[in-house]
């Protein structure tokens, strides 16, 4: 047994331990045992699972920023209003409400979207 201390958050989550199993193929597959708010969540080979909703993310960020929006913590903060969000694009996206600022253009009409995925979707539709 070894403890799983690098690759869980220590936000109100206790830590278990980490032991190895072998699967059909002999190959060593780690499971990851951790308690959050009284929860039990299994992880391995499949990605972390959310321990309020059950959703299955694949990678450590992105599964905790997940659990954080089910418990309202936003890191990224408008300086303007105030409003949190869980990623710096998300927040760059709203800044336009209060700037008036599109950072995105399209190279070919010069339109110009708030976020880089509407780019994106305006250029393989329209052109």
């Amino acid at each position: 047994m070894f403890l799983c201390l690098s690759t869980l958050p220590s936000i109100s989550m206790s830590i278990y331990a980490v032991s190895f199993q072998e699967d059909w193929e002999g190959q060593a597959q780690s499971i990851c045992r951790t308690a959050v708010k009284g929860q039990v969540s299994v992880t391995g080979l499949d990605g972390l699972t959310c321990s309020f909703c059950d959703k299955v993310l694949h990678g450590y960020h992105s599964w905790l920023r997940h659990e954080n929006q089910h418990r309202g913590i936003y890191n990224h903060n408008c300086p303007t209003c105030g409003k949190g969000f869980p990623t710096k694009m998300h927040l760059r996206g709203h800044m336009f409400h209060h700037t008036g600022i599109k950072d995105f253009q399209c190279d070919l009409c010069d339109k110009q979207f708030a976020y880089k995925h509407l780019l994106t979707r305006h250029i393989l539709q329209s052109h």
